[in-house]
């Protein structure tokens, strides 16, 4: 990804979450309309880029979060749950 005129990595990650607090070994998995899938997107900058160059990723992390959620609220299929980001 260009930003301006300093290259890094934009990214989706994606992951579900399980509750190992009841799940046990040889237990079935569950199905699939009760799994959580967190989505999130990132920018991947170097430490150079960060603490040297204080290179600022916003703008395009913000259009990379905004077409993913476009995405994702454009499926019918998807229920959408909102979490706030407890680091902040």
């Amino acid at each position: 990804m260009v930003d301006g005129r300093e290259e890094f990595s934009l990214w989706v990650g994606c992951g579900s979450s399980v509750d190992y607090d009841t799940a046990k070994e040889g237990d079935p998995p569950p199905p699939k309309e009760s799994i959580v899938w967190h989505c999130f997107a990132e920018a991947e900058l170097t430490l150079w880029q960060r603490f040297v160059k204080r290179l600022d990723a916003t703008s395009a992390l913000e259009k990379l979060d905004r077409d993913l959620r476009e995405i994702l609220f454009g499926e019918p299929a998807i229920q959408i749950i909102e979490v706030r980001d407890h680091a902040t």
